[in-house]
């Protein structure tokens, strides 16, 4: 930590803080003296061995439904750690805006590095310096490296090969596809559109006619499929990589006149009201949950900075979302 005395100082480093890390969800700054700074979450008293942990979290993009609860559910988590303060960083799908935020995380010597890296192969030489000085998690994204302390998050690559075999049950092994594949360059967006295509090539009928990368959006989504329906392109599926991309879709098919329901539309998270009931009026065909690790990560890093071991690779298990569970699902979703 920076060592500040006295108000002057404190207030001096408030604004460094605020200049250096631009769209900061908490104050990134703590005072030597152990009171967690204005802002944070998680305003821990002293406890009984002195110990006051700061975990940094370097999020890519907080405007993403899924991500949104993710947060909510990492700032629920820290409540049950007394000697935890919490710092959400935002990159806002910036890559070098995420690889400011964790370098002045690096300087700030916080205890623990949570990171989603917004893409794997620019945040990899500063998560490895990081990993240099203290503990690092990886949530959900990975980098080129091993160069870290643990990773959390589902089998994308497991997801998508199921979300392919769940297809070619609900198609009956025949149809024509149009696949909207997450951010360029992120492990998820690889494994999900790998799994998908190792599943379906078990099968001589089915066919992804057109593809794009959509950087799990909607609006860039719902202007692809506009795109693909203008060219007249012959398709009865769709599988997105998110469920935001997967709405865009239902979104542009509902503007050309097109009926969802005569669709195989699927997609992946189911965080989502929207998504949920979206099944339930046929307008999608199914979700898969993706763990949106809040519990889950703040478990982890807690164990790593009392001395505990942890599994460098934790898999969280995924579950289909369709019309027959639909409305339980919906009833145990965050709100």
């Amino acid at each position: 930590m920076f060592r500040t005395h006295g108000w002057i100082a404190r207030t001096a480093l408030g604004l460094y803080t605020a200049l250096m890390l631009g769209g900061c969800v908490n104050d990134a700054k703590k005072p030597a003296d152990g009171t967690p700074a204005p802002g944070s979450e998680n305003k821990p008293a002293a406890t009984a061995g002195g110990k006051h942990f700061v975990i940094g979290f370097a999020q890519a993009n907080s405007k993403d439904p899924y991500r949104q609860v993710q947060n909510a559910a990492l700032k629920e988590a820290v409540k049950s750690f007394p000697d935890c303060e919490l710092v959400i960083q935002d990159a806002a799908d910036n890559s070098e805006t995420q690889i400011g935020q964790v370098e002045t995380f690096i300087t700030q010597k916080i205890n623990l590095l949570l990171i989603s890296p917004n893409e794997a192969a620019p945040l990899t030489p500063v998560v490895e310096k990081a990993n240099g000085v203290m503990p690092v998690v990886l949530m959900e994204r990975g980098i080129n490296s091993e160069k870290y302390t643990a990773w959390l998050g589902g089998d994308n690559k497991e997801i998508g090969k199921t979300a392919g075999e769940f297809l070619i049950k609900t198609s009956g092994g025949t149809g024509k596809i149009v696949e909207i594949m997450g951010k360029a360059g992120a492990t998820p967006t690889n494994d999900r559109h790998q799994g998908f295509t190792d599943a379906i090539a078990k099968v001589s009928g089915l066919k992804v006619v057109d593809s794009y990368n959509c950087n799990y959006q909607r609006e860039p989504a719902q202007t692809y499929m506009e795109n693909v329906l203008q060219k007249h392109t012959d398709f009865n599926i769709i599988y997105a990589h998110n469920d935001e991309m997967a709405l865009g879709a239902v979104k542009a098919l509902k503007a050309a006149g097109k009926d969802p329901k005569k669709y195989i539309i699927i997609g992946i998270d189911g965080v989502q009201e929207e998504v949920v009931k979206a099944i339930q009026a046929g307008d999608m065909t199914a979700t898969f949950k993706y763990n949106w690790l809040g519990k889950e990560a703040l478990d982890t890093a807690h164990k790593l900075l009392t001395g505990e071991k942890v599994e460098k690779k934790i898999t969280l298990p995924t579950e289909l979302v369709t019309k027959d569970n639909a409305a339980d699902y919906l009833a145990h979703l965050p709100k």
